[in-house]
C-alpha cells in the first residue's frame, strides 16, 4: 500500500497532463470516434516525457540538497581543523 501512495505522489502530475493534453489532441478529431490506438498514441508518450522531466526536476533538486550538506561539512572539518591547529599552537608554546 505505501508502493502506491509513493507512485500516486509523483506521477499525480504527468498523469493529470497526459490525460489533459490527450483529450485536447484528439477533441477535434474528424472522425469522432476515437479508439485506443489513438488514445494510446497521444497518451503513453505524453506521460512519459512529463514523468522524465518531472524526475530530472527532483534529480536535480535532490542533488543541490546533497552538494549544500557536504558543503556545510567541509566547512565544518575545515573550522575543526582551524582549531587544532590554534591548540597544538598554544600547546606547543607553553611547554
Amino acid at each position: 500500500m505505501q508502493i502506491l501512495k509513493q507512485l500516486f505522489k509523483e506521477f499525480w502530475i504527468p498523469l493529470l497532463v497526459a490525460v489533459l493534453w490527450t483529450w485536447f489532441s484528439l477533441a477535434d478529431a474528424s472522425s469522432g470516434k476515437i479508439g485506443l490506438k489513438e488514445f494510446i498514441n497521444v497518451f503513453a508518450p505524453t506521460f512519459f516525457l512529463v514523468s522524465w522531466v518531472g524526475a530530472q526536476w527532483f534529480r536535480v533538486a535532490k542533488q543541490q540538497r546533497v552538494q549544500k550538506g557536504l558543503d556545510e561539512i567541509e566547512s565544518r572539518l575545515g573550522q575543526t581543523l582551524t582549531r587544532i591547529e590554534e591548540g597544538t599552537t598554544d600547546l606547543l608554546g607553553n611547554i
